[in-house]
């Protein structure tokens, strides 16, 4: 009996060593080798605690590099159950108190702290097969945020478990969104600086901005109200702040003009440099982003002869752009044609690649070109007379010309394209739990992507 408990202690260490290789694997995999991306580094000696602390890329300056910290387990018979505090299909993965107990304790301080439970594939592959074949065929894999795990359940209660729900599968989809969501997290941090909110102001601001109600103040806001706030805050934060709460009431007065018009709107289309590194996050949860969204796919006179997105993407060659990358793309389109949009990929234009463009139909023509300046501390408008609506749709037109991807493609076709595993692009069943950064007046979950709509989508419909 003790050689057998022996022989079975040395199987699930070598086990557990897989997968702790395998998640590194699929890092490598989903990061790419592009500058900018940093491979995950080992703590060494093991603590018990983290296995891995990875730097994600933000692939934007305005956002630091992302840190996770990872706990890596694994099992071959996982107990199923619905008898858990989420009251949801859960894995109730067996530890000892002590190890519940410290993982609880690490995650006090760590909003970004995971545990990843690898399953294999097929039960009663050896150690040894499952190390001959590909990272992506060994394991299927199951995630939840520790942080707020234990946030919900205390240990006290379940001293010698940890439940993570089967909705939770991760995979390279799964890594977009909890990576996406982490970006527009940090992108609205200077807005939730507890220092910052004293200022009855600016608090002002950013209620009407992100609040309920509805009061967008116009253009005037950026050349006006803003300034006023330099005063306010301090001259490290300024910049941000600026920059936030104009980008934000921008949006605001786009849809305002939207639905003034709605009788008359008889077409959108919009060129979004936004695609072209990590700020393509904002489509899927920036809460103002998606206002936008929202308003701007819904054919308000019931008369919309064009509704059309162009995201340009970094790189001709689509299977040389990061994972990490393509998987956030795939997420924003299907978003957004299950919203009643049609979607391109685009090439980019050899000269203004970041320039927003737009046409809108109903007398709008397209909204002004709005820039910061270098410091940050002061908007640019352009007058209406630099370019006209007409050039704008021209420069639309010309890029439609140049489409990669249309808007009708499988998730099969985009797959073969940009040379991902079709079973990484996959969405869970379900919105995960404890698993995204939390939902606040910034950020938005892409609720829609787990809608009945999304079948329909991803076989082209």
């Amino acid at each position: 009996m003790d050689q057998r408990r022996r022989l079975q202690g040395v199987e699930t260490d070598r086990r557990g060593d897989l997968a702790e290789r395998t998640f590194q694997d699929l890092l490598d995999i989903w990061l790419g080798t592009a500058p900018g991306f940093a491979k995950p580094s080992a703590l060494l000696p093991d603590s018990q605690r983290v296995d891995w602390t990875v730097q994600l890329p933000s692939l934007w300056s305005g956002v630091p590099p992302l840190i996770q910290d990872w706990q890596i387990k694994s099992t071959t018979s996982p107990r199923i159950t619905t008898r858990n505090p989420f009251e949801v299909p859960a894995i109730s993965y067996s530890l000892k108190s002590e190890m519940v107990a410290a993982l609880s304790e690490r995650a006090r301080g760590r909003e970004s702290f995971f545990l990843a439970v690898a399953v294999p594939k097929a039960e009663k592959q050896s150690i040894s097969e499952l190390a001959n074949i590909p990272p992506t065929d060994r394991f299927d894999w199951y995630a939840i945020n520790l942080h707020q795990y234990f946030r919900h359940i205390s240990p006290a209660d379940f001293p010698n478990q940890i439940f993570v729900p089967i909705a939770n599968t991760l995979n390279l989809t799964t890594f977009c969104l909890i990576w996406g969501s982490q970006w527009v997290n940090a992108y609205y941090s200077t807005l939730m600086d507890p220092e910052l909110l004293r200022n009855g102001l600016l608090v002002q601001e950013i209620d009407r901005i992100w609040g309920r109600s509805f009061h967008p103040v116009g253009w005037d806001f950026h050349a006006r109200v803003l300034p006023n706030l330099e005063g306010e805050v301090s001259e490290e934060q300024f910049p941000d702040v600026n920059q936030l709460l104009g980008a934000g009431e921008a949006l605001l007065t786009i849809r305002s003009e939207l639905i003034r018009v709605a009788l008359d709107l008889d077409a959108i289309r919009t060129y979004c440099p936004e695609s072209l590194c990590g700020t393509t996050n904002l489509w899927l949860f920036c809460r103002a982003y998606h206002g936008f969204m929202e308003t701007s796919s819904t054919p308000l006179a019931g008369s919309m002869n064009h509704n059309q997105r162009l995201l340009p993407v970094p790189d001709h060659n689509l299977k040389v752009i990061p994972q990490l990358l393509a998987g956030a793309l795939w997420l924003v389109m299907l978003k957004y044609r299950i919203l009643g949009v049609d979607v391109f990929l685009v090439q980019p234009p050899n000269h203004g690649v970041g320039k927003d463009h737009s046409y809108y139909g109903g007398s709008i023509g397209y909204f002004p070109w709005m820039s910061l300046t270098d410091d940050g501390t002061h908007w640019v408008v352009e007058s209406r007379g630099h370019e006209s609506a007409d050039q704008h749709l021209d420069f639309i037109i010309e890029r439609l010309d140049n489409v990669i991807i249309g808007s009708r493609l499988t998730l099969a076709e985009f797959s073969l394209l940009f040379g991902i595993n079709r079973q990484d692009l996959e969405l869970a069943k379900a919105v995960p739990i404890c698993l995204l950064s939390p939902e606040t007046r910034f950020v938005r979950h892409p609720v829609e992507l787990w809608s009945k709509q999304r079948y329909a989508v991803i076989m082209g419909g």
